[in-house]
């Protein structure tokens, strides 16, 4: 199949050398180490969420402290839950300095 890779094209070029202390060999181990880190729930009031145009800003704002986060925005209860191996106090902050202060629900 002319354009194609095929399994030994990959094979050919992928490097057997032994692993460099700390170079994860593979996307497996690095998943790993990832999923070790603790993962906290935070669930925050947020008085000055209205919108959605708020919930966007929160979730991008939770998003800037880890990436990872799973952010559940419940709008009518101006609540945030999140899911996050970040500290709470690092989440908080950063919402705080983007006009949404919020208190542990």
């Amino acid at each position: 199949m002319e354009g194609q890779q095929t399994d030994q094209d990959f094979s050919s070029r992928l490097s057997l050398d032994p692993p460099v202390a700390g170079n994860p060999i593979c996307c497996d181990v690095a998943m790993r180490q990832a999923t070790e880190q603790e993962i906290e729930m935070l669930k925050l009031n947020v008085p000055d969420m209205t919108c959605g145009h708020c919930a966007s800003t929160v979730t991008k704002v939770v998003k800037s402290v880890d990436a990872g986060a799973e952010v559940t925005i419940d709008l009518p209860a101006q609540t945030v839950t999140i899911a996050s191996a970040a500290d709470a106090a690092k989440i908080t902050a950063a919402m705080d300095a983007a006009g949404y202060p919020a208190k542990a629900a």
